[in-house]
């Protein structure tokens, strides 16, 4: 018999991961499309209150809770992040990019595109990397245009009037 968890299934590291990827990959595709309604009700099936409450969050975490704060027109700072693996070396300038959109560093923002497509390239090469669900890169499919900046892109210009075009 599995063992009961305790408190909230949101701490549950494996839970995490599996949520926050999936429902992250389809918000970010409601705002490629440019549907923030649908966006806005994908982000009701997250609970955030875990996350407010921690002092130290992990990288999905932190991830999340750019995108929700992005969308919300709330500007996040965030302090570094370390020992980042797999993915995570290539996803966190995404919330990097969020954040300087957010809280309109303008002369920012351009040069982490460039790091962005730079490291899009790379993530592109990654070998190691294994099937994220043929919706980002890895050895298995290879991938022209990174749809997440395209994303984030798409909704700085719909939320922040970001005038910039890749």
């Amino acid at each position: 018999m599995p063992k009961k968890s305790q408190g909230s299934p949101y701490l549950n590291v494996k839970h995490y991961n599996h949520n926050y990827y999936g429902l992250s990959t389809t918000i970010q595709l409601a705002w490629l499309i440019n549907k923030p309604a649908l966006a806005r009700a994908l982000f009701g099936a997250w609970r955030f209150d875990d996350i407010f409450k921690m002092e130290k969050i992990s990288f999905w975490e932190y991830n999340a809770h750019t995108l929700f704060l992005f969308f919300n027109r709330q500007i996040q700072e965030h302090d570094a992040l370390y020992n980042l693996r797999g993915l995570q070396k290539y996803w966190v300038k995404y919330p990097t990019l969020m954040s300087l959109i957010s809280s309109g560093r303008i002369d920012q923002i351009t040069n982490m595109i460039n790091d962005i497509e730079e490291s899009f390239i790379g993530y592109n090469k990654n070998r190691s990397i294994t099937s994220t669900g043929m919706v980002d890169p890895c050895k298995e499919h290879h991938f022209k245009w990174d749809f997440r900046l395209h994303a984030i892109i798409n909704m700085g210009k719909n939320l922040y009037q970001l005038n910039v075009e890749l």
